[in-house]
């Protein structure tokens, strides 16, 4: 009865973790602290050695970012070397739009192994990580387009004031080529007749 008793204890905790941590990467505000309070909770879960996100680059190689907890210095994290070991559970997230990047477990040797239901949280948590990767990904890319399609339209309404102000052609090209290179981000542009 008090094995019984422990391991729901335990799973109870473990869908704590899984529920906290979801929430918690889905509304951060602060996404980073987020990331680093769900490590930690993990690691304290788990009793892992060490518990790292690792965000990839583009080639699906180098590493972008990562985040450990406990804390290293930061040369550690970004050599590759490190992620790669016997010992590092590596749980990577299925998402078609964020970059690419796993939830990696360092355990204490590599012989030791964890129960099924541990590696399903872990894989579990990894998904979440990556979805939340993904929302956030597509809210910066939705944010950039908003930007950038508000530089457009001010560019023409500025364009469409120009005309209507100014009757000497020669001012117009000017200063419509001045807004357009504000609007498109360049220094240097010509505007030929």
């Amino acid at each position: 009865r008090v094995q019984a008793h422990m391991e729901a204890q335990r799973q109870a905790k473990i869908l704590q973790v899984l529920a906290e941590a979801s929430s918690r990467l889905i509304q951060a505000e602060q996404f980073e602290q987020a990331i680093l309070e769900t490590l930690a909770d993990i690691q304290h879960l788990t009793e892992a050695k060490r518990v790292v996100v690792v965000i990839l680059q583009d080639d699906g190689i180098h590493v972008s970012q990562s985040f450990t907890y406990p804390k290293l210095t930061e040369s550690s994290i970004l050599n590759p070397g490190t992620l790669i070991t016997d010992s590092l559970l590596r749980f990577e997230w299925d998402v078609q739009i964020a970059p690419k990047g796993f939830l990696g477990i360092e355990k204490d040797s590599p012989s030791s192994t964890w129960q099924k239901e541990i590696q399903t949280f872990l894989y579990t948590i990894a998904q979440t990580m990556g979805s939340a990767f993904q929302q956030r990904y597509l809210l910066q890319t939705l944010e950039q387009r908003v930007k950038a399609r508000t530089r457009e339209l001010n560019a023409l309404y500025e364009l469409a004031s120009l005309t209507s102000e100014t009757t000497d052609f020669t001012a117009l090209l000017r200063d419509g080529l001045d807004v357009l290179l504000t609007a498109l981000d360049k220094r240097k542009g010509v505007v030929y007749t």
